[in-house]
């Protein structure tokens, strides 16, 4: 509590000091005023049901006005005025009462200090902010960009608004556009990039995987390079990138960094892979296919989740809960269908002794526990064929094009419900967030 009481005079001290020549009205506002104009959010809500509440009202003394403020954050509450929708913020004094901050103060309609003071007769738009940062100083007062605290949708004069003012969250296009981009990249393109490497090949045999995959992941690289680029367009004119001060706003900016130097690196790996015969291919597959290219993909799909819910932390759940609930759903169904698809092709391995049949992450153990089976390493050929650049020499003789396995129609069933639901799903996602 003590904290809490010394952050509060120091934010006092602040407010008071920004109207250094103004001399304040004879009586404050009473405990039963009544408030021309109000603002809160959760919009209508009324009491502790307010994450956020400001009433204002002319003073008793025509050159000032009461503003008073309450919501359930446990770091400061705050409005300012703005002709342009710039930060202006300034932090008021703070008391708990009830479990909930509550900020009574006046300010003169004009003061003499002109170069820091507005004059509160003119339009402007309002903005307003709440935080749970706490601290011993003004130092835990974290900084927020132009889109972040609530805005108005329209300006309005504070002597003479009515209530209620209407106020909203901004999404800069740059980010908007960034999300949008990134779930492009990956839970589309990526994922099938994926699909067809890990379950299309023995149904393409002659290699048109390969291409499929090849163009998916680099659509993907080119999108996903431009998305990140435009978050740091977007943060040009603020004091960071990101405000390690928030939880989740720090994972996304943490394993973004991490998923975009492994998407990079990734191409580079291939570039250096053996021909399919080679007998320590299946360590390249390893490294390219499952420990880089599928947990990348994976850290991707949770950052995604992670993007929404920093959407959700700006504007509200409920606004962004449509868009979060689709893409969950689909991530489900991902989970469902490649762990059926697993577990069939691993069950069908074991039993027809077939490693080169399995998910490509269990076949070097399958080989090694099932020593009486063919050489991975040479059915791997006929199964795991790659551009011709990289295919083992055939001594001049042509080969009859090998025909799709028997399990072909399973696997084209498979990718065909994989595009019948992410298709509808991730354009849904789209036209939700470019909505925001």
């Amino acid at each position: 509590m003590m904290r809490a009481v010394h952050t509060v005079s120091a934010c006092l001290l602040f407010l008071l000091s920004s109207a250094s020549a103004a001399n304040c009205p004879t009586n404050g506002p009473p405990s039963n005023a009544q408030w021309r104009f109000t603002t809160s959010f959760p919009p209508g809500c009324s009491g502790t049901a307010c994450s956020y509440f400001l009433g204002v009202r002319t003073n008793e003394d025509p050159l000032f006005l009461d503003f008073m403020m309450e919501g359930n954050a446990r770091g400061w509450i705050a409005v300012g005025y703005t002709p342009n929708q710039a930060m202006d913020l300034c932090p008021s004094s703070m008391n708990f009462v009830n479990g909930r901050i509550q900020c009574v103060f006046s300010r003169a309609i004009k003061t003499n200090d002109v170069l820091q003071d507005k004059a509160l007769n003119q339009s402007y738009y309002q903005l307003s902010g709440w935080t749970d940062a706490t601290g011993s100083s003004m130092a835990a007062i974290a900084y927020h960009s132009p889109t972040a605290p609530k805005i108005s949708v329209s300006t309005l004069n504070p002597t003479n608004a009515s209530s209620p003012v209407t106020a909203e969250v901004k999404i800069d296009p740059l980010i908007r556009a960034h999300g949008i981009l990134m779930i492009v990249a990956w839970p589309v393109l990526g994922v099938m990039g994926i699909f067809f490497a890990a379950w299309m090949k023995p149904a393409l045999p002659k290699a048109e995987w390969f291409q499929v995959h090849r163009a998916a992941m680099l659509v993907s690289l080119f999108l996903g390079c431009v998305a990140f680029l435009l978050i740091f367009v977007a943060k040009m004119d603020t004091r960071g990138l990101v405000s390690f001060m928030d939880p989740t706003t720090t994972a996304h900016f943490a394993i973004g960094i991490i998923v975009m130097a492994l998407h990079v690196l990734n191409p580079i790996i291939s570039a250096f892979r053996c021909t399919p015969a080679h007998p320590r291919r299946w360590i390249f597959n390893l490294v390219h296919g499952t420990c880089v290219g599928l947990g990348v993909e994976l850290l991707a799909l949770v950052n995604v989740g992670i993007g929404l819910a920093i959407f959700g932390n700006k504007l509200s759940l409920a606004t962004v809960a449509p868009s979060l609930a689709v893409y969950l759903a689909y991530v489900a169904f991902l989970v469902i269908l490649i762990g059926a698809l697993f577990i069939i092709y691993t069950v069908i391995a074991i039993k027809t002794n077939s490693p080169p049949l399995a998910p490509s992450v269990l076949k070097p153990l399958l080989a090694l526990i099932t020593p009486s089976s063919p050489d991975p390493t040479k059915t791997e050929v006929v199964v795991d064929l790659t551009d011709k650049a990289k295919d083992p020499p055939t001594g001049g003789v042509d080969t009859p094009p090998k025909p799709p396995s028997k399990d072909a129609p399973l696997r084209w069933a498979g990718l065909a419900a994989f595009l019948v639901v992410m298709v509808p799903l991730m354009l849904a996602v789209i036209i939700l967030i470019a909505a925001l």
